[in-house]
C-alpha cells in the first residue's frame, strides 16, 4: 500500500506543468519618447459636423450651378429640342449652338436621344457641361448618340415622342419631318410652349397658328423658350 500511494505521488508530480524559470525583463519605455496608442477609426457620419469632411465638387453638369444666380433658377428646368434623325448640317449647326445656349442657361436638355438633330442638340450641350436626357425609341441603351448622358430605353417606338414633349417645360423644333410635327402638334395640344428654327408652319382655316412661334436664330429661341418658363 505505502508502494502505491508513494508512486501516485511521484506521477502527479511528473503532470506538474513546468514553470518558465528564465529571467522576466520588463520593457521601459525611452525617456523623452511618447508612447504611440491605437486609436479606434471613426466614420464621417459619427464626427461632429464641424469635423467631417467637405463633400467635393463635381465637374459636368453640376458646373452650370457655379454661373451666377439665373443659372440657379433654371437648374429645374428641362427644354426638348425635336428634329429629324437626318439632318442637314445647317440644321446640325442650328441645333449644337442651340444645345450649347440650353446647357450655359443651366438647363437640361431633353431629346429622343438619336442622331441628327437629337445628336448636335446633346453634342452642343455637352460641350458647355450641360445633362442631355435621351428618351428612346427602342429597348437598348446603346442605340443612343455618344453625346446623351442619361438614357432611357422606352421600347414604344414612335410613341415615345410624346414622352419627350411631356417631360420637358418647352420644346424648340429644328427643322424636321413628320415625327417633328406629331410632336409639334402634342405640344400644342397639352398647352406646352413650343417655338420653331426653320421648321414645320401650321395654318388653321388659312391662318397661321399663333400658338407656334416661329424664332429667328438660335439665341432668341433659347431666350424665348425660357421666358416662356419662367414664373
Amino acid at each position: 500500500m505505502k508502494f502505491l500511494v508513494a508512486r501516485r505521488n511521484r506521477n502527479s508530480e511528473l503532470r506538474r506543468p513546468k514553470t518558465d524559470r528564465r529571467p522576466k525583463t520588463e520593457f521601459t519605455q525611452p525617456q523623452g519618447t511618447t508612447p504611440s496608442i491605437e486609436r479606434p477609426q471613426c466614420r464621417p457620419s459619427e464626427l461632429p459636423p464641424s469635423l467631417r469632411p467637405k463633400p467635393r465638387e463635381l465637374p459636368g453638369a453640376c458646373a452650370a450651378t457655379r454661373t451666377g444666380a439665373s443659372s440657379t433658377a433654371n437648374m429645374q428646368t428641362t427644354l426638348a429640342v425635336i428634329g429629324a434623325g437626318r439632318c442637314s448640317p445647317a440644321e446640325a449647326a442650328l441645333a449644337e449652338e442651340v444645345g450649347r445656349l440650353i446647357a450655359q442657361a443651366g438647363a437640361t436638355l431633353v431629346c429622343g436621344g438619336l442622331g441628327g438633330v437629337m445628336e448636335a442638340a446633346c453634342r452642343g450641350a455637352r460641350s458647355a457641361g450641360g445633362l442631355t436626357v435621351g428618351i428612346l425609341p427602342g429597348l437598348d441603351r446603346a442605340g443612343a448618340n455618344p453625346w446623351v448622358e442619361l438614357a432611357l430605353p422606352t421600347g414604344l417606338g414612335e410613341t415615345r415622342n410624346t414622352l419627350v414633349v411631356r417631360a420637358a417645360q418647352a420644346v424648340i423644333a429644328i427643322g424636321g419631318e413628320y415625327g417633328t410635327l406629331s410632336e409639334i402638334g402634342f405640344a400644342l395640344r397639352t398647352r406646352t410652349p413650343v417655338f420653331g428654327l426653320g421648321t414645320w408652319q401650321l395654318a388653321r382655316h388659312g391662318r397661321l397658328e399663333t400658338h407656334f412661334h416661329a424664332a429667328l436664330d438660335a439665341t432668341e429661341a433659347v431666350r424665348l423658350t425660357l421666358a416662356s418658363t419662367a414664373g
